[in-house]
């Protein structure tokens, strides 16, 4: 097994703006994924199902679900179409909210 050397470690950050801004602003595509889970989370809870009724409805597993609906994974395409179609809704109520988030916030 191969160990690092004491030299080869990370070194903190020496600007403490960088810092601060690093850890106090998300980066915009990681906003954007928030956006697009709470939207996910909001078709669904219209719905009026539970994770696990979509569980049933899309077979994507529950862990899986609850993972995108709180931002911790972004979904690829494919997934967002699943979802949208177990929840009864078309994918576009879901994009739309990003896009109008990204144009009100971007330009």
């Amino acid at each position: 097994m191969k160990t690092l050397r004491r030299d080869a470690r990370a070194k903190p950050v020496e600007n403490e703006s960088l810092r601060r801004d690093w850890f106090e602003r998300p980066p915009e595509s990681e906003i954007l994924a928030l956006a697009l889970a709470a939207s996910l989370r909001q078709l669904r809870l219209l719905a009026g199902l539970t994770l696990g009724e979509l569980e049933t409805r899309t077979r994507i597993h529950r862990p899986i679900l609850s993972r995108i609906e709180n931002g911790h994974n972004v979904p690829r395409l494919d997934t967002i179409y699943r979802y949208c179609a177990g929840v009864g809704f078309h994918p576009v109520h879901a994009l739309r909210c990003v896009d109008d988030l990204q144009e009100e916030l971007f330009g």
